[in-house]
């Protein structure tokens, strides 16, 4: 039964990748229209998303890799301050601003100048949902529990970008990022490590890796879809070397107090996810790389 729910889910693979290759494909057009921007407009928008950054750590709860304490959460913003101080004075020639005013301002202008790049960023969300509506129609969220015929909001939850904290309903649209949060659902949620091309569990969801297509996790956990019309892009933004970035992995906020689901299990991972990624998992005191033990084991 549940190889055949992972054959299913494979199905939505095909869907899943095309959405993402889509998405991908508006961030270089979008990128393109912003580079045609006024370069004001453009360092406006990197000072908002650096404002909503400073904002965010500021609110942050200390948890997990990003943000470990109190201390940390300190320097973080610090950091940020000195980077703000620095822009304004770089981009404005101004000294001893009060920095929160001096954004809201910012932020205003641009929310009301229909050619900022503020505004062709909210046309790139606002077309990355239309994409996700007409590929895929359902984003996905991963869940221990079971049986929920809605999902209610996570409260005071900053997104991916650490640049807003939100009251919302956090889903994915990319295929291998719903295989990781399948296997973290499985382990203690907060505690998987992404970077780069490595994940770090710190337990080993997985019970059974002998067959040749699929291994088994400890126990299914659900994969819930909802309207994709329902969700946002989380998304960042920066300039590099003067050139506007967009930064949007897979994960979608909708900013609701609860959103109907449709509700699906997933037990088995495909082999073919650790291919190319280093998973480790944490076995009492030391980490073993799980991705290496499965591919010995054909």
């Amino acid at each position: 039964m549940l190889k055949e729910r992972v054959s299913d889910n494979m199905l939505d693979r095909k869907k899943m990748d095309e959405c993402q290759g889509l998405l991908q494909a508006l961030v270089t057009q979008y990128e393109e229209k912003l580079s045609k921007c006024d370069k004001v407009s453009l360092q406006d928008l990197e000072l908002i998303y650096l404002g909503r950054k400073l904002e965010t750590y500021k609110g942050a709860k200390p948890k997990g890799d990003t943000l470990r304490s109190e201390e940390r959460r300190k320097e973080v913003v610090e950091h940020i301050t000195e980077i703000i101080k620095r822009k304004i004075k770089e981009y404005y020639g101004y000294d001893n601003v009060d920095i929160e005013s001096f954004l809201h301002i910012l932020e205003l202008v641009s929310k009301a100048d229909p050619n900022s790049a503020y505004k062709v960023l909210d046309e790139f969300k606002k077309a990355c949902t239309e994409v996700a509506s007409n590929t895929v129609g359902s984003l996905k969220t991963i869940l221990p529990e079971q049986g929920l015929g809605y999902l209610e909001a996570s409260h005071h939850r900053e997104n991916q970008y650490y640049n807003d904290i939100v009251d919302g309903v956090f889903a994915v649209s990319d295929y291998d990022d719903l295989i990781a949060y399948s296997m973290r659902a499985v382990c203690n949620p907060s505690g998987m490590v992404s970077r780069n091309n490595e994940i770090h569990y710190p337990d080993n969801p997985i019970v059974e890796i002998d067959d040749p297509e699929s291994v088994m996790l400890k126990r299914p956990v659900s994969i819930y879809s909802s309207d994709a019309k329902k969700f946002e892009p989380v998304v960042d933004f920066k300039l590099v070397d003067g050139k506007p970035s967009i930064i949007f992995g897979s994960e979608w906020v909708a900013k609701v107090d609860k959103i109907d689901a449709f509700e699906d299990q997933i037990g088995r991972v495909p082999r073919d996810f650790f291919k190319d990624r280093k998973v480790y998992v944490r076995d009492k005191d030391h980490e073993v790389c799980l991705s290496d033990s499965i591919k010995k084991r054909v």
